[in-house]
């Protein structure tokens, strides 16, 4: 899926707050059109499993079952979010059964051949004060961005009660409305060529989700000359990719929890073991000292082979006769974490030679997580 840097967005938030844009607006036919479409369109429903029509942002309704749900249309944005060039828009709905909090979801109508399909709704939470809603672009490692900002909490604020501001980065995913907190990025995968004899090499990638950047460009494939010291169209070391994985990778219980003052050393005398020669070590140990946040300590897990080759799909033709994928896994924690190494067996380099390396930084570890 492809996500357009020059878009278009219009913002309106349904309150007392003022409209707030930041990108250039539609045409003005296709803006009425569209601010038509978000207050008068069905939408369905997540909490309550129903589907309610709007008629200039507002429903109401008594049920068969006797109870009355009223719905209105809280805020919308305007913006291209499927890649096709044509505007979407992002809606939160607030709907209420009587008796009951006020519940908020958001959803995204994108455009089809056929007209505008809904993703499934996401909830915003219970009785919330939205602040702003808007639209974040692309940039490194991430897609362009639903943005919203709110308070959850007792209102009005107090001591005993207080409100929390909270804010939460949707992107569109095929036809699912996702939190970017799910994504997970692979990291600068450096993939390395070592042919026997000069030859042409055809290289594609195959992750289970979005390629978010490639070093050179990446038209469906890499068609490269590679010499057998590994110099790429004599350019390049390496070929250099980034990938947004679209669920999450999975993690073995082995590993090593590192200090940070130890991660240097462990990196000079861990990467060869693995199976990395001097120069894709060092290159590998330039790139992550520099990019790893500080932490007290580092869980470092190696991604099992069979999983790398699940989410993380290589064809290269003529097939190597040695493939090494190392791909390891950062979780920065505040707590030291006992874990049994993972079995390393030896590579051994024969005949025409590949060797990838990349990383994933996860979230920080929880004190549960210590054993």
């Amino acid at each position: 899926m492809k996500y357009s840097i020059a878009a278009s967005c219009l913002f309106l938030l349904l309150s007392t707050c003022p409209a707030y844009c930041e990108e250039r607006l539609p045409a003005a036919p296709e803006r009425h059109e569209l601010e038509s479409l978000a207050r008068n369109h069905a939408y369905r429903l997540l909490e309550s499993g129903r589907t309610v029509t709007l008629k200039d942002g507002v429903f109401s309704e008594r049920g068969p079952d006797g109870i009355e749900l009223s719905a209105r249309l809280a805020g919308y944005a305007i913006t291209e979010l499927n890649g096709d060039g044509r505007p979407d828009l992002a809606a939160i709905i607030e709907h209420h059964v009587k008796g009951r909090p006020s519940e908020y979801e958001i959803s995204v109508l994108y455009s089809s051949g056929v007209g505008f399909e809904q993703t499934a709704p996401v909830s915003l939470g219970e009785d919330i004060t939205l602040n702003r809603l808007h639209t974040e672009e692309a940039r490194l490692f991430m897609p362009k961005r639903i943005v919203v900002d709110y308070q959850t909490g007792s209102m009005p604020d107090s001591p005993a009660h207080p409100a929390y501001d909270k804010r939460r980065d949707f992107y569109l995913d095929g036809g699912a409305l996702k939190d970017i907190a799910s994504m997970q990025v692979v990291k600068k995968p450096a993939l390395y060529l070592y042919p026997e004899k000069e030859m042409k090499i055809d290289v594609r990638l195959g992750p289970k989700g979005r390629i978010v950047r490639t070093i050179p460009a990446y038209p469906g494939k890499w068609s490269v000359t590679v010499e057998p010291g590994g110099c790429i169209d004599r350019r390049y070391r390496y070929l250099f990719y980034e990938a947004a994985l679209s669920n999450p990778i999975a993690q073995p219980e082995e590993g090593w929890c590192v200090p940070k003052n130890e991660l240097r050393s462990w990196m000079g005398s861990r990467l060869e073991r693995l199976g990395l020669n001097r120069q894709e070590a060092k290159d590998f140990k330039a790139y992550w000292m520099k990019h790893l946040p500080a932490s007290k300590f580092w869980i470092i897990r190696l991604i099992r082979p069979e999983v790398v080759e699940d989410q993380l799909g290589l064809h290269i033709q003529p097939a190597p006769q040695s493939l090494l994928r190392i791909i390891l896994s950062f979780t920065p924690s505040e707590y030291l974490v006992k874990l049994a190494e993972p079995e390393t067996p030896r590579f051994r380099r024969k005949g025409f030679t590949a060797v990838e390396w990349g990383g994933i930084l996860g979230g920080t570890a929880k004190k549960d997580e210590v054993r």
